[in-house]
């Protein structure tokens, strides 16, 4: 992982450092970062960016356990990471330690976005935040009856939806996912 990810070059000596095919995560938690997040992303060594929340917030001057005040940046990762086909990012911390509540919303938040993952601070955050980004029994289900009806791949509709080639690889990735 490399901290105040900002450059692709940057990374590049970072990978030029490493042995050959070894993967790099960027801390984008910076302001230039997430205005560069595209071409950061972009690397070759780069395997999934990670959100720098805490960091980034004290930058720009806003409270981090805000999730609208960082919204824009998270967002702009999240399409960063998928023009570049890259992993989704990961999500940055939740610095509340005894509040499970207060991780689950943040979560729940970073699903809502587009994050497959979290970064932990304390081994009890483990657990809550493997059981939110595993796919529930339902998203399973779902996932499996839309590659059930999309057969040839040709658009159709199932239990009054429209199934179309998005639909069918968001259901895959949840497949993949569980």
């Amino acid at each position: 992982m490399l901290p105040k990810a900002e450059s692709p070059a940057q990374i590049e000596a970072v990978a030029r450092s490493l042995p050959t095919g070894t993967g790099i995560i960027p801390l984008v938690e910076t302001a230039r970062g997430i205005v560069q997040a595209l071409a950061v992303c972009g690397g070759p060594a780069v395997v999934r960016p990670a959100f720098g929340s805490v960091d980034l917030a004290a930058q720009v001057g806003v409270d981090h356990r805000s999730a609208e005040a960082l919204r824009y940046a998270r967002s702009a990762l999240v399409l960063a990471a998928a023009a570049t086909g890259r992993g989704a990012p990961i999500d940055g911390v939740t610095t509340a330690l005894d509040d499970e509540d207060v991780l689950r919303a943040d979560l729940g938040h970073a699903i809502a976005l587009g994050f497959t993952a979290k970064l932990c601070i304390h081994p009890r955050q483990v657990h809550p935040a493997n059981q939110v980004f595993t796919p529930s029994d339902q998203e399973i289900d779902w996932a499996r009856q839309v590659l059930e009806v999309a057969g040839d791949g040709s658009v159709t509709v199932a239990g009054g939806h429209m199934i179309d080639r998005p639909v069918v690889l968001r259901a895959r990735a949840i497949l993949a996912r569980a």
